[in-house]
């Protein structure tokens, strides 16, 4: 099995996830746990003030001033073997997947996924970079990062016309070499009259 973070630190307090998947909140001063936070919590870490815990379907932040779960955000990862907390990120490691996810911390939350090699389980944030490790691979990976993930860029028009040409000329080129271009025309002219913007955008 995969070896998990149950314990984090932050300068006010000692985090633990207990085996009810609960958190407990520990005075360092006192030894005395001073809270009990309700929560589905597996993994959880802390950096740059913020505490944050894996649950089912995704990853979630404490409220530190109230003690209570605030806010999830939902990832499709198959599953999350560990996180790690830095560069305004919440970086988080699918080892099924083979992936990294980064997650922004602050409004509107972006994500990213970075793909590495299946198995990646263990990440730990420091030095301005993500380090992720490979057990299986044997493997460490690092990833400079900057302030926060970039947005996704959505495509232009033209950019998906273009993409929508070269997949038409793909077909053509398949049913070529398949010996089917007679097949193929009569496809193109039936598309043609019946979704015309489709048949010119693919350049049949």
């Amino acid at each position: 099995g995969f070896s998990r973070q149950k314990l984090t630190v932050t300068p006010e307090a000692v985090w633990v996830v207990n085996p009810d998947q609960t958190v407990s909140r520990i005075d360092p001063r006192t030894n005395r746990v001073v809270a009990r936070i309700r929560a589905k919590a597996q993994v959880i870490a802390a950096g740059e003030g913020d505490v944050w815990i894996v649950e089912d379907g995704g990853i979630a932040e404490i409220d530190t001033a109230r003690n209570v779960v605030s806010r999830g955000v939902a990832l499709p990862a198959e599953f999350i073997s560990a996180l790690a907390v830095g560069a305004g990120s919440v970086w988080v490691a699918d080892p099924f997947d083979g992936s990294l996810w980064r997650v922004a911390r602050d409004p509107p939350v972006a994500k990213r996924r970075i793909p590495l090699e299946p198995w990646v389980n263990g990440v730990a944030f420091g030095g301005g970079a993500v380090w992720a490790t490979n057990e299986i691979a044997d493997e460490v990976y690092r990833k400079a990062a900057g302030s926060k993930p970039p947005e996704e860029k959505k495509k232009s028009g033209s950019d998906q016309l273009t993409q929508a040409s070269e997949i038409g000329l793909a077909l053509q080129g398949a049913a070529l070499e398949a010996g089917e271009y007679k097949a193929f025309k009569r496809i193109a002219s039936v598309l043609r009259r019946t979704d015309p913007d489709v048949a010119a955008a693919l350049g049949v």
